[in-house]
Protein backbone atom coordinates (compact mmCIF):
# COMPACT_ATOMS: atom_id res chain seq x y z
CA UNK A 1 0.00 0.00 0.00
CA UNK A 2 0.86 3.05 -0.87
CA UNK A 3 1.92 5.85 1.84
CA UNK A 4 1.07 9.59 1.06
CA UNK A 5 3.08 11.55 2.86
CA UNK A 6 1.64 15.07 4.10
CA UNK A 7 3.16 18.68 2.20
CA UNK A 8 2.09 21.23 4.63
CA UNK A 9 2.39 23.39 1.89
CA UNK A 10 -0.90 22.12 0.39
CA UNK A 11 -2.89 22.75 3.44
CA UNK A 12 -5.89 25.03 3.16
CA UNK A 13 -7.30 26.66 6.19
CA UNK A 14 -10.92 25.21 6.10
CA UNK A 15 -11.80 29.11 7.76
CA UNK A 16 -10.56 30.90 4.02
CA UNK A 17 -12.81 28.42 1.97
CA UNK A 18 -15.40 29.29 4.43
CA UNK A 19 -14.86 33.48 4.44
CA UNK A 20 -14.27 33.63 8.15
CA UNK A 21 -10.74 34.86 7.34
CA UNK A 22 -9.04 36.53 4.35
CA UNK A 23 -6.55 34.90 1.74
CA UNK A 24 -2.73 34.92 3.33
CA UNK A 25 -1.19 38.10 2.24
CA UNK A 26 1.48 38.20 -1.08
CA UNK A 27 4.93 38.01 -0.08
CA UNK A 28 7.02 41.61 -0.55
CA UNK A 29 9.06 41.62 -3.64
CA UNK A 30 12.37 43.21 -4.40
CA UNK A 31 11.85 45.63 -7.26
CA UNK A 32 14.96 43.79 -8.69
CA UNK A 33 13.74 40.96 -9.11
CA UNK A 34 10.22 42.43 -10.23
CA UNK A 35 11.73 44.24 -12.66
CA UNK A 36 13.85 40.49 -13.90
CA UNK A 37 10.40 38.78 -14.14
CA UNK A 38 8.50 41.35 -15.93
CA UNK A 39 4.33 39.91 -15.56
CA UNK A 40 2.70 40.14 -18.53
CA UNK A 41 -0.37 42.37 -19.42
CA UNK A 42 -3.89 40.19 -19.60
CA UNK A 43 -5.40 40.16 -23.09
CA UNK A 44 -7.65 43.00 -23.81
CA UNK A 45 -12.01 42.37 -23.75
CA UNK A 46 -12.29 45.33 -25.68
CA UNK A 47 -9.31 46.99 -27.51
CA UNK A 48 -8.10 49.85 -25.54
CA UNK A 49 -10.29 50.18 -23.19
CA UNK A 50 -10.88 46.72 -20.61
CA UNK A 51 -8.04 43.67 -19.25
CA UNK A 52 -9.16 40.17 -18.61
CA UNK A 53 -9.12 40.34 -14.91
CA UNK A 54 -10.54 43.89 -14.70
CA UNK A 55 -13.70 45.90 -13.34
CA UNK A 56 -15.54 48.38 -15.37
CA UNK A 57 -18.30 50.57 -15.06
CA UNK A 58 -20.62 51.21 -17.85
CA UNK A 59 -22.81 54.52 -16.40
CA UNK A 60 -25.76 56.75 -18.07
CA UNK A 61 -28.45 58.32 -17.12
CA UNK A 62 -31.90 56.04 -16.71
CA UNK A 63 -33.11 54.92 -20.23
CA UNK A 64 -30.37 55.61 -21.62
CA UNK A 65 -30.08 52.17 -23.44
CA UNK A 66 -26.88 51.10 -21.10
CA UNK A 67 -28.58 47.03 -21.56
CA UNK A 68 -29.02 47.29 -25.34
CA UNK A 69 -25.07 48.42 -25.06
CA UNK A 70 -23.96 45.58 -22.96
CA UNK A 71 -25.94 42.92 -24.55
CA UNK A 72 -24.34 43.90 -27.71
CA UNK A 73 -21.13 43.93 -26.03
CA UNK A 74 -21.80 40.52 -24.87
CA UNK A 75 -22.72 39.95 -28.57
CA UNK A 76 -19.19 41.64 -30.44
CA UNK A 77 -16.74 39.36 -27.79
CA UNK A 78 -18.46 36.22 -28.19
CA UNK A 79 -18.34 36.64 -31.54
CA UNK A 80 -14.56 38.33 -32.16
CA UNK A 81 -16.82 41.00 -33.55
CA UNK A 82 -15.96 45.41 -33.22
CA UNK A 83 -17.64 47.14 -30.51
CA UNK A 84 -18.35 50.94 -30.87
CA UNK A 85 -15.40 50.26 -33.52
CA UNK A 86 -13.41 48.55 -30.54
CA UNK A 87 -11.68 45.27 -31.78
CA UNK A 88 -12.85 42.52 -28.82
CA UNK A 89 -11.22 39.38 -27.85
CA UNK A 90 -13.09 36.41 -28.71
CA UNK A 91 -14.21 34.18 -25.82
CA UNK A 92 -16.80 32.88 -24.00
CA UNK A 93 -19.07 35.79 -22.24
CA UNK A 94 -22.22 35.41 -19.62
CA UNK A 95 -24.87 38.27 -19.49
CA UNK A 96 -26.23 38.11 -15.56
CA UNK A 97 -30.07 39.53 -16.30
CA UNK A 98 -31.44 41.16 -12.93
CA UNK A 99 -33.72 43.30 -14.38
CA UNK A 100 -35.48 42.28 -17.57
CA UNK A 101 -38.08 39.30 -18.14
CA UNK A 102 -36.75 36.93 -19.54
CA UNK A 103 -38.94 37.26 -22.68
CA UNK A 104 -37.49 40.81 -22.60
CA UNK A 105 -33.88 39.85 -23.45
CA UNK A 106 -34.71 37.64 -26.10
CA UNK A 107 -36.32 39.95 -27.49
CA UNK A 108 -33.83 42.30 -27.91
CA UNK A 109 -31.29 39.52 -28.67
CA UNK A 110 -33.11 38.68 -31.64
CA UNK A 111 -33.13 42.48 -32.66
CA UNK A 112 -29.68 42.52 -31.93
CA UNK A 113 -28.77 39.78 -34.16
CA UNK A 114 -31.45 41.56 -37.11
CA UNK A 115 -29.00 44.45 -37.01
CA UNK A 116 -26.08 42.82 -36.84
CA UNK A 117 -26.35 39.07 -38.30
CA UNK A 118 -22.64 38.41 -38.04
CA UNK A 119 -22.79 38.11 -34.65
CA UNK A 120 -24.73 34.97 -34.84
CA UNK A 121 -21.30 33.49 -34.97
CA UNK A 122 -20.94 34.04 -31.08
CA UNK A 123 -24.16 32.14 -30.34
CA UNK A 124 -22.14 28.83 -28.88
CA UNK A 125 -19.93 31.15 -26.41
CA UNK A 126 -22.84 33.65 -25.23
CA UNK A 127 -24.86 32.81 -22.49
CA UNK A 128 -27.30 34.34 -20.41
CA UNK A 129 -28.69 34.03 -17.33
CA UNK A 130 -31.94 35.35 -16.36
CA UNK A 131 -32.07 36.03 -12.68
CA UNK A 132 -34.62 38.90 -12.12
CA UNK A 133 -36.55 37.92 -9.20
CA UNK A 134 -33.23 36.37 -7.57
CA UNK A 135 -31.25 39.70 -6.54
CA UNK A 136 -30.17 39.66 -3.57
CA UNK A 137 -27.32 41.01 -1.38
CA UNK A 138 -24.06 40.31 -3.46
CA UNK A 139 -22.25 38.85 -0.11
CA UNK A 140 -25.27 36.51 0.28
CA UNK A 141 -25.36 35.93 -3.53
CA UNK A 142 -21.94 35.21 -4.13
CA UNK A 143 -21.18 32.17 -3.15
CA UNK A 144 -24.37 30.74 -5.53
CA UNK A 145 -23.17 32.90 -8.52
CA UNK A 146 -19.06 31.11 -8.56
CA UNK A 147 -20.83 27.94 -7.89
CA UNK A 148 -22.45 27.97 -10.86
CA UNK A 149 -19.89 30.27 -12.92
CA UNK A 150 -16.97 27.57 -11.17
CA UNK A 151 -18.73 25.10 -14.03
CA UNK A 152 -17.64 27.30 -17.06
CA UNK A 153 -14.57 29.10 -17.82
CA UNK A 154 -15.94 33.15 -19.30
CA UNK A 155 -13.58 35.56 -20.44
CA UNK A 156 -16.10 37.70 -19.28
CA UNK A 157 -18.97 38.61 -16.52
CA UNK A 158 -21.47 40.85 -17.16
CA UNK A 159 -23.81 42.24 -14.48
CA UNK A 160 -27.03 44.14 -15.31
CA UNK A 161 -27.59 46.50 -13.01
CA UNK A 162 -25.58 47.24 -10.07
CA UNK A 163 -28.48 48.43 -7.86
CA UNK A 164 -29.95 44.95 -8.06
CA UNK A 165 -27.71 43.05 -5.54
CA UNK A 166 -26.70 46.76 -2.90
CA UNK A 167 -28.77 44.79 -0.58
CA UNK A 168 -29.35 46.99 2.19
CA UNK A 169 -26.44 48.74 1.31
CA UNK A 170 -26.65 52.52 0.63
CA UNK A 171 -25.48 53.71 -2.82
CA UNK A 172 -24.53 57.03 -0.99
CA UNK A 173 -22.09 55.34 1.53
CA UNK A 174 -19.08 54.73 0.45
CA UNK A 175 -17.64 52.29 3.11
CA UNK A 176 -21.21 50.33 1.97
CA UNK A 177 -20.18 50.69 -1.89
CA UNK A 178 -16.31 49.79 -1.27
CA UNK A 179 -17.48 46.68 0.44
CA UNK A 180 -19.78 45.64 -2.67
CA UNK A 181 -16.93 46.25 -4.92
CA UNK A 182 -14.48 44.23 -2.86
CA UNK A 183 -17.05 41.42 -3.59
CA UNK A 184 -17.35 42.11 -7.63
CA UNK A 185 -13.38 42.02 -6.58
CA UNK A 186 -13.34 38.78 -5.10
CA UNK A 187 -15.67 37.51 -7.89
CA UNK A 188 -12.79 39.15 -10.57
CA UNK A 189 -10.23 36.89 -8.69
CA UNK A 190 -11.88 33.34 -8.45
CA UNK A 191 -13.18 33.60 -12.31
CA UNK A 192 -9.90 35.13 -13.66
CA UNK A 193 -12.86 37.17 -16.02
CA UNK A 194 -13.27 40.76 -16.78
CA UNK A 195 -16.44 42.10 -15.27
CA UNK A 196 -18.78 44.92 -16.38
CA UNK A 197 -21.35 46.43 -14.26
CA UNK A 198 -24.04 49.11 -14.96
CA UNK A 199 -24.83 52.07 -12.92
CA UNK A 200 -27.45 55.29 -13.41
CA UNK A 201 -26.28 58.77 -13.34
CA UNK A 202 -27.19 61.08 -10.15
CA UNK A 203 -30.38 63.44 -11.10
CA UNK A 204 -30.02 66.55 -12.60
CA UNK A 205 -28.14 67.93 -15.06
CA UNK A 206 -24.68 65.39 -15.56
CA UNK A 207 -23.23 67.84 -18.39
CA UNK A 208 -22.34 70.42 -15.35
CA UNK A 209 -20.00 67.76 -13.63
CA UNK A 210 -17.16 66.26 -15.05
CA UNK A 211 -17.50 62.80 -16.04
CA UNK A 212 -15.96 60.92 -13.31
CA UNK A 213 -18.64 62.70 -10.95
CA UNK A 214 -21.91 61.63 -12.53
CA UNK A 215 -22.42 58.76 -11.23
CA UNK A 216 -25.31 58.32 -8.36
CA UNK A 217 -24.27 57.83 -5.39
CA UNK A 218 -21.02 57.40 -3.41
CA UNK A 219 -17.41 58.35 -5.38
CA UNK A 220 -16.45 54.46 -5.09
CA UNK A 221 -18.48 53.95 -7.49
CA UNK A 222 -16.06 55.66 -9.59
CA UNK A 223 -12.85 55.54 -8.19
CA UNK A 224 -13.14 51.40 -7.62
CA UNK A 225 -13.35 50.30 -11.52
CA UNK A 226 -10.38 49.89 -13.75
CA UNK A 227 -12.37 51.22 -16.82
CA UNK A 228 -15.14 53.77 -16.64
CA UNK A 229 -17.45 54.65 -19.47
CA UNK A 230 -19.48 57.20 -19.17
CA UNK A 231 -22.77 58.24 -21.50
CA UNK A 232 -23.50 61.63 -21.71
CA UNK A 233 -27.23 62.96 -23.60
CA UNK A 234 -25.93 64.86 -26.32
CA UNK A 235 -27.31 68.32 -27.48
CA UNK A 236 -28.54 65.91 -30.54
CA UNK A 237 -31.72 63.71 -29.72
CA UNK A 238 -31.08 60.34 -29.00
CA UNK A 239 -27.62 61.03 -29.10
CA UNK A 240 -24.91 60.38 -26.29
CA UNK A 241 -21.18 61.65 -26.05
CA UNK A 242 -19.13 58.58 -24.65
CA UNK A 243 -16.44 59.68 -22.18
CA UNK A 244 -13.89 56.55 -20.96
CA UNK A 245 -11.90 57.40 -18.07
CA UNK A 246 -8.94 54.26 -17.74
CA UNK A 247 -6.59 53.00 -14.81
CA UNK A 248 -4.36 51.02 -17.17
CA UNK A 249 -4.64 52.46 -20.72
CA UNK A 250 -4.15 55.58 -22.59
CA UNK A 251 -7.16 57.59 -22.29
CA UNK A 252 -9.18 58.23 -25.27
CA UNK A 253 -11.17 61.11 -26.98
CA UNK A 254 -14.69 61.36 -26.69
CA UNK A 255 -16.61 60.38 -29.60
CA UNK A 256 -20.64 60.22 -30.04
CA UNK A 257 -23.17 57.46 -30.38
CA UNK A 258 -26.46 57.78 -32.04
CA UNK A 259 -28.97 55.43 -30.85
CA UNK A 260 -30.70 53.64 -34.14
CA UNK A 261 -32.94 50.83 -32.44
CA UNK A 262 -31.39 48.61 -31.61
CA UNK A 263 -28.09 49.56 -31.78
CA UNK A 264 -25.80 53.06 -30.34
CA UNK A 265 -24.02 53.60 -33.90
CA UNK A 266 -21.08 55.96 -34.36
CA UNK A 267 -21.36 59.31 -35.03
CA UNK A 268 -19.19 60.94 -38.16
CA UNK A 269 -16.36 62.36 -36.27
CA UNK A 270 -17.18 65.79 -38.08
CA UNK A 271 -20.02 65.69 -35.25
CA UNK A 272 -22.80 65.73 -38.17
CA UNK A 273 -25.83 63.18 -36.91
CA UNK A 274 -28.51 61.79 -38.46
Amino acid sequence: MEILKFDPSEQRDIAVDLGVVPEPLAEIECARVYQQNMPTAPPQIVDGILHQGCKMLLAGTSKSNKSWCLLEMAMCVASGANWWGRRCAMMPVVYINFELPRCAVGQRLGALWTARPELVEGLDRLHMWNLRGQNADLTLLRPKLEEKLDRHQFGLIIVDPAYKVLGNRDENANGEIADLMNELEALVQRTKAGLVIAHHFAKGDSTAKSAIDRMSGAGAWARDPDSLVVLTPHEEPQAFTVSTILRHLPMLDEFVLQWDFSLMRLAPRDGALD
